[in-house]
């Protein structure tokens, strides 16, 4: 093999490398877009949940303070 065809598949090598790792970089960056729309949805559903918990929270809360008996309330 000559130099100049050791050159030319050094070429072809680096060419198709660098094809490779243009489509991993936009795949990646299409998982990574994925996973922080994810995050974006979980962290909406957990403040919807805080919301629930504590609105259940005091709905107990409230039910206990109206209970006779140890818990509080009326006497």
């Amino acid at each position: 093999m000559t130099s100049e065809e050791r050159f030319q598949k050094i070429e072809e090598n680096l060419l198709v490398q660098s094809h490779l790792v243009a489509a991993f970089e936009r795949e990646t960056k299409v998982r990574l877009e994925a996973v922080e729309a994810q995050v974006d949805r979980h962290e909406q559903a957990m403040a919807e949940f805080r919301v629930v918990v504590a609105r259940a929270l005091d709905a107990l809360e409230r039910f206990i303070a109206g209970q006779p008996g140890a818990y509080g309330g009326r006497p």
